[in-house]
């Protein structure tokens, strides 16, 4: 039997479920709180997002809506962890270990609420009130008023999760068809349950079922090659 060291010790206690919890719940609550100070200042409405929002009234509408926006998102994760295009195989061995490290211990409710946190925060900052913002300021310049906004928004939400540049590409890619269907409903209550369903589904998924710490393309190689990876 090892003992852990005090340096040891203090990383898990540190990083134990309950404090990753309320650190990420924080965390993407204050996104969501800068987007209505953003509407404070005059960027948007503050009071937009308190408002019923169109097809909120008829929220099996909405909710219907949010799961149809999920399904590409769910067979794009699919494709992204099954195709051998280098740089997602570098991220995959890099940063799903890394994920699993920082959620693997939390429960499925505590995933739930990371992931509705994140949905609501970060729709209301970068859908809502940066994109929302931006179109409604630009408006006398045209239909391309939405286009920038649009663009905009999903740049900035893209360098929000720079962790690679295929990742802030994948998640710029993301804001861009979160951007679209907040434009197409008028709603941001879909995106925002497109996202918060999708992160939920993608933390699941790369907690629970790829494997503890190890990489799809790890676990691969560990059948195709068993005898170089234990030498």
């Amino acid at each position: 039997m090892t003992r852990d060291t005090p340096a040891e010790t203090s990383l898990q206690v540190s990083t134990g479920p309950s404090l990753k919890l309320s650190t990420a719940i924080g965390f993407e609550a204050s996104l969501g709180v800068l987007g209505l100070c953003f509407g404070w200042l005059g960027l948007n409405d503050p009071l937009a997002p308190l408002w019923i929002p169109k097809f909120a009234s008829h929220w099996i509408t909405w909710v219907a809506y949010g799961l149809l926006a999920t399904l590409p998102l769910l067979v794009m994760l699919v494709v992204f962890e099954l195709v051998r295009w280098q740089p997602a195989r570098r991220f995959r061995q890099t940063y799903i270990p890394l994920l699993q490290l920082m959620f693997g211990r939390m429960s499925l409710l505590g995933l739930a609420l990371v992931a509705v946190a994140a949905g609501i925060g970060e729709e209301l900052l970068f859908r809502w009130s940066i994109q929302g913002g931006l179109a409604a300021h630009l408006a006398d310049y045209g239909p391309w008023a939405v286009v920038a906004a649009v663009v905009i928004a999903s740049l900035l939400f893209g360098f929000a999760h720079f962790l690679s540049w295929t990742y802030m590409i994948w998640a710029t890619a993301v804001g861009i068809y979160f951007g679209v269907i907040f434009q197409l409903t008028g709603n941001w209550l879909v995106p925002a349950f497109a996202h918060g369903l999708y992160d939920f589904i993608a933390l699941v998924y790369l907690t629970r079922c790829v494997g503890p710490a190890v990489g799809l393309d790890q676990k691969n190689e560990a059948v195709t090659h068993p005898r170089e990876l234990s030498s």
